[in-house]
């Protein structure tokens, strides 16, 4: 594994989703949530979007905390290792969130629907460690996507996902999660841009 602040670099230069503006949230007009824009590095969850630890099921989870710089983390995974599972945003311009992932945890990335809707999901995955990486894109508890692997001798080449016509309802949960191959973990990058039509 490599310190988080060395990624930053990698990161950099790398395009953001292109879109208008979010527009006001009442019914038939859309609206754009983007993570990266709305990433906080002091509070967990912030509006629509989260950043946790757990098992397979997506109501069980604990929420990473503010105790790493430029984002969240695990005080302490079950091998003891310090500040494990993590997500962060390396700097103010980054287009991506750097995944931490760790063998004993799954990190979820979550979107919870803050009405009922019409929602669609552009994803953008890829890996920036040496070992392979699986994710799996799920609404509520259904999987979106397959389970498949960012590998980590394809570092670099991004896994691009897109689904539309989803129906949610208030409090529905889109979420990704991320699971490393080997005991020790590495990075992934991931974006997550969501449109939301309401009803």
């Amino acid at each position: 594994m490599r310190p988080i602040g060395l990624l930053t670099g990698i990161l950099l230069g790398l395009a953001a989703f292109a879109g208008p503006a979010a527009a006001a949230d009442t019914p038939g007009t859309f609206k754009i949530y983007r993570m990266t824009h709305a990433f906080s590095t002091t509070k967990n969850p912030n509006g629509v979007w989260s950043f946790a630890r757990g098992a397979s099921g997506y109501n069980s989870y604990d929420l990473l905390q503010p105790i790493i710089p430029n984002g969240f983390a695990w005080p302490q995974n079950a091998a003891g290792w310090a500040d494990m599972p993590a997500v962060s945003k390396p700097g103010a311009t980054d287009k991506f969130l750097t995944v931490l992932t760790t063998w004993w945890d799954l990190v979820f990335i979550r979107w919870t629907a803050p009405r009922s809707g019409t929602a669609s999901v552009d994803a953008v995955f890829y890996n920036i460690g040496s070992s392979d990486i699986h994710y799996r894109l799920l609404q509520n508890g259904i999987p979106l996507s397959g389970e498949n692997s960012l590998l980590g001798s394809n570092r670099g080449h991004p896994v691009k996902l897109s689904y539309s016509g989803l129906r949610v309802a208030k409090d529905d949960v889109i979420w990704a999660w991320f699971y490393p191959e080997n005991c020790c973990g590495d990075y992934a990058a991931a974006n997550l841009q969501i449109v939301l039509t309401p009803d």
